[in-house]
Parts: C-alpha cells; structure tokens; sequence
C-alpha cells in the first residue's frame, strides 16, 4: 500500500533543476511529479489542464514570473506583454496569477498550495551573458503582486527569494546572473523541502 501524498511541481527552471533533490528528500513521505518549464504565466494558463491530468496532488508548489519579467534590450518593453508600461504588466500578471488558482481551486484532491517567490538576479551579469533583460528592481515589483495575490487567496508562500538572498547571491547564481551554481540548487531545494515538510506535518 502506498501512503504517499502525491506532490506537483509547475515553475520555471529554478524549481524544474531542483526536482531530483527535491524527490530523494522527500523519498520517504511523497510522490513528487514536475512539469516541464512553465515559462510565464499565459504559458503556464495555456498548458494548466494537460499538466494537471497527469496526478491527483495532494499538496501544488508553484511558481512562474523570470520569464515574464524578461525585457528587450533595444525596446526595454517586456517581452512577452509588448509593452514598457510595468502596472500594465504587473496587472495582467495578477490576473493570470489568480486564474491559475482558479484552476487549483476546482481539484478536489489539492489541499495545499504553496507559493514560491521568484529568485532574485544579478542585473550586470545577466547584461553581459544574455541578449534580453532582466532587473532586480523588476523582480521585486512582481514578487510584491504576487504576495498580495498570495495572501488575498490564502495561500501558503514560501520566499525563494530571502533563501538565496541569505545564502550569498553571488555564490547562488551563475555568469549569467540568474541560473543557479550546485550550491543555489542545494539552498534552493532544501528551503523548498523545508517549506513542504511544514504543510504535511500540519
């Protein structure tokens, strides 16, 4: 008999590069399933129900917004929205954000859904090794709508954010200013188990 919970985890790269540690810690007391990158949010809406198919979870741990942050550097719109007005942006973000919730909402076997906040970047680096944007100051902007979708839904939040923050940006991420080192995916993928064991042991 398997007394396992089955957990699902949907993000970006951040949380699809730390699924193996995120399972071996987890071995004992969950099935742990990932998806493939959300990207952002409008991608992440338009494959929700394919991704849901595949379990029934017990506990959701999301995340998504690195891609939608992502700027032209000629244009300095973002990217995927084809503006530079960041409150546009950040609206339609919100939205999408709840829509997906939404969509939590309806599966009866979820009990639990976990934000996580989007890991913090390093402006200059990410300048010197991409051919796109990404700012720290934009980051910011998009984890405070989040929060407060988070809250406004009741959501439980674990901040990735403060975890790689504490831990010494610089030794987290790589040349490129976003990706994580071995040791940004260790501190990332602890923090998250942490995050879980503190649901399942509610």
């Amino acid at each position: 008999m398997n007394d396992k919970i089955n957990i699902l985890l949907l993000g970006d790269s951040t949380i699809v590069h730390i699924t193996d540690r995120i399972t071996s810690q987890l071995s004992d007391t969950a099935n742990v399933i990932v998806s493939p990158s959300v990207r952002h949010s409008r991608n992440f809406i338009a494959n929700l129900n394919n991704w849901m198919q595949t379990t029934e979870p017990t506990i959701v741990y999301f995340n998504c917004g690195l891609h939608d942050l992502s700027r032209d550097r000629a244009t300095h719109e973002f990217t995927h929205y084809q503006t530079t007005n960041q409150q546009e942006v950040l609206r339609l973000y919100s939205s999408n954000l709840n829509s997906i919730i939404n969509r939590f909402e309806k599966e009866v076997a979820i009990q639990h859904i976990i934000w996580g906040t989007i890991t913090p970047v390093i402006d200059q680096w990410h300048h010197e090794k991409k051919t796109f944007d990404r700012q720290e100051s934009d980051v910011v902007s998009f984890n405070e709508t989040a929060l407060k979708v988070a809250h406004t839904r009741g959501l439980l939040v674990h901040d990735r954010h403060q975890a790689v923050v504490d831990a010494d940006i610089k030794q987290c991420l790589r040349p490129d200013g976003v990706h994580m080192t071995p040791q940004g995916l260790d501190i990332l993928a602890t923090s998250t188990v942490h995050a879980i064991h503190d649901v399942i042991s509610q």
